[in-house]
């Protein structure tokens, strides 16, 4: 383009510009806050169609694929007066040494503020080549969020552990908590005994070890087949009928003492789980439940010590203080598995504290194989004693073969109410569906003991198969929950934030409930922009010193792609309420650089993870997320203050 015909461009929309209010940083190509001349002469090459619009989404301000001479005098305009000033974005995690190279993800954010500290969790898959590391990861600051060490893994309670990420951190009292996925050891090899004759009784049992898969078969509704092991004492024993094609739910089993006379604990739907008190021997009785389907069975047999968590995937709670400006981790507490559910596995768990009581809550989805399926159960775990031990699981919304629960998140009210968000899906299980999609509430007022209070937040309409360019998972629509703790006039509200696909592209909503979770009012859309984009992994947090609402966001209004050419520009948005929801400030801009997920290298699933997260206190608010600015999934942290008042 001749560089006489640019600058008259340029005059006539400088002389345009004078008059005219700055926009939100159009133009601001590399995400720096400021506009240069060097790109706003690229915006004329943009309008006159000697460059593509890609190579600057956002100069397209309303994403028509093109550049307008009104968005040419919104670029100058804020040029001259300077556009909203860019938040400083800081790195979070260290990727030096690492030996998974590029490509190796950082993502899947929570924080939590105590005091002047601040702690990051995230998943990292270098654990996947270095065990000892795990795939929950940490990072912390001692200066406010301006700089940060990169703790790497948490520790594990012995060398065939393992951490599986789901981070989930939480201040409360003078610690932090870190909740996550966690595998323990098999403590056995697998080998396979076959079933040999007679074993109807105990004295005659077949003598297998703890890690035997046994092979067996009920001959009739009235047999009985009783496998004999050695165990010592606090060994978590778990035993877990699995039956190719007719399910656990037609077998029923019982442990018992060495002899067979004392009933010491029954699994229900095929599955087992209890701790061994003494040193002896024990038996382990197979019999029907009822009518018989299958008569052919196979038990898997494992056995731990009481720390570690036997056969099934579980959670696991840490405990981290600050001692002379160190973040100083205690070994994982592991959460108790529902003794009454079949063989699945746990996921999405996540924390919330009491602030008044100190009461720690886990809410996850414990995912229940039924006829070649999964179905998600809700369910809720609680300590008192600052995490050392844990709640038998309360079912928070049990089992159902025509719903799909999951995830959960709980929440704690000012008066210690606890509450459960979860979603209600249709697309995540291999399920006939029953009902649109909805986000549901269950409240507790007795300590998550009992969940009477069941409300519909909201329905919705799932964008599980749509995709988002660069996300190489296909779930968008996971929620989050805040409560207001504060003193201030909406003490108690509740709000949900999700993302709806109902519009032409993804949208943030929020729903709020002003009487405790009883109903909850329409949801408003939040994100400000016109229609067309995607925005999602919302997030919700209020403030507790004065109850303001701040929502963030992954938001690709500048990424302007096409159907055949995704581009996957995504960059970090906020909004505020002051008023208890009722309206919001204009978005503001968080990231001061945008990534393009579409050109990243990921050695993992999810590469950006499942959600992003935030939390304010005394007028400023910490946020984490996934970014890709430097061509490798990272954590990025921004600290943005004051808040809207």
């Amino acid at each position: 383009m001749p560089t006489t015909v640019v600058a008259r461009v340029l005059l006539v929309v400088l002389w345009l510009a004078v008059s005219v209010p700055a926009a939100a940083c159009t133009g601001d190509c590399d995400g720096t806050g400021t506009i240069t001349i060097q790109e706003l002469v690229r915006g004329v090459n943009l309008a006159l169609g000697a460059a593509s619009v890609e190579e600057c989404p956002r100069f397209d301000a309303n994403r028509d694929r093109r550049v307008s001479i009104d968005e040419l005098v919104a670029a100058v305009g804020a040029a001259l007066s300077s556009c909203v000033v860019a938040i400083p974005n800081v790195l979070v995690n260290d990727r030096s040494d690492q030996p998974c190279g590029s490509g190796c993800v950082q993502s899947e954010t929570s924080i939590a503020l105590l005091g002047p500290n601040i702690v990051i969790g995230y998943n990292d898959t270098e654990g996947r080549t270095d065990r000892t590391q795990g795939l929950s990861s940490y990072s912390y600051s001692t200066d406010g969020g301006m700089t940060w060490i990169d703790g790497g893994g948490l520790p594990l309670r012995g060398p065939d552990d393992s951490s599986l990420g789901d981070p989930s951190v939480v201040a409360c009292g003078d610690a932090v908590y870190y909740g996550s996925l966690y595998q323990g050891p098999q403590c056995a090899t697998e080998v396979t005994v076959l079933e040999s004759e007679p074993n109807d009784v105990a004295t005659d049992a077949d003598l297998v070890g703890l890690g035997d898969n046994y092979v067996g078969a009920l001959d009739s509704a009235d047999d009985v087949d009783v496998i004999r092991f050695d165990a010592p004492a606090n060994t978590v024993v778990a035993a877990a009928i699995a039956s190719p094609a007719a399910g656990p739910r037609d077998k029923l089993l019982e442990l018992r003492s060495g002899d067979g006379m004392e009933l010491l604990a029954v699994g229900a739907e095929g599955l087992l789980l209890h701790t061994i008190e003494t040193d002896g021997s024990y038996s382990l009785v197979v019999r029907a439940a009822g009518q018989l389907s299958q008569e052919a069975y196979t038990v898997l047999l494992r056995g731990c010590p009481g720390a570690g968590v036997a056969a099934l995937r579980g959670i696991s709670v840490s405990r981290g203080t600050f001692v002379d400006g160190e973040l100083v981790w205690e070994l994982p507490v592991a959460t108790p598995i529902d003794v009454e559910t079949s063989p699945g596995f746990l996921d999405k768990d996540y924390l919330a504290c009491d602030e008044e009581t100190g009461a720690l809550y886990v809410a996850y989805t414990n995912f229940l194989l039924r006829d070649q399926a999964l179905q998600g159960q809700i369910e809720l775990v609680r300590s008192t004693d600052r995490g050392q031990s844990w709640s038998l699981p309360t079912v928070v919304a049990p089992y159902d073969p025509t719903l799909c629960r999951h995830p959960a998140y709980p929440a704690v009210g000012p008066g210690g109410e606890v509450y459960v968000l979860f979603e209600q899906s249709t697309q995540l299980c291999n399920i006939t569906p029953r009902g649109r999609p909805a986000f549901r509430l269950r409240k507790s007022v007795d300590g998550g003991a009992t969940f009477p209070l069941d409300t519909e937040v909201a329905t919705f309409s799932e964008s599980t198969f749509r995709g988002i360019a660069g996300y190489n998972r296909g779930h968008e629509n996971l929620p989050a929950i805040a409560v207001d703790r504060s003193d201030g006039p909406h003490r108690g509200a509740v709000y949900v934030v999700f993302v709806d696909a109902a519009g032409e592209g993804l949208d943030v909503m929020l729903a709020r409930s002003a009487d405790g979770g009883a109903s909850f009012e329409p949801p408003v859309r939040i994100n400000d922009d016109p229609p067309g984009a995607d925005h999602f992994f919302p997030w919700v947090t209020v403030d507790s010193s004065d109850g303001t609402v701040s929502v963030i966001w992954y938001d690709r209004r500048f990424d302007a792609p096409t159907e055949a050419f995704p581009i996957g520009w995504t960059d970090v948005y906020l909004a505020q309420s002051t008023d208890g929801g009722v309206t919001w400030s204009p978005n503001r801009l968080i990231t001061d650089t945008p990534s393009r997920w579409v050109s990243v290298e990921s050695d993992g699933s999810p590469n950006f993870g499942d959600y992003i997260n935030a939390v304010a206190a005394d007028g400023v608010l910490y946020a984490a997320w996934a970014d890709a600015r430097f061509g490798n999934p990272d954590v990025f942290f921004a600290r943005v203050s004051p808040l809207a008042r």
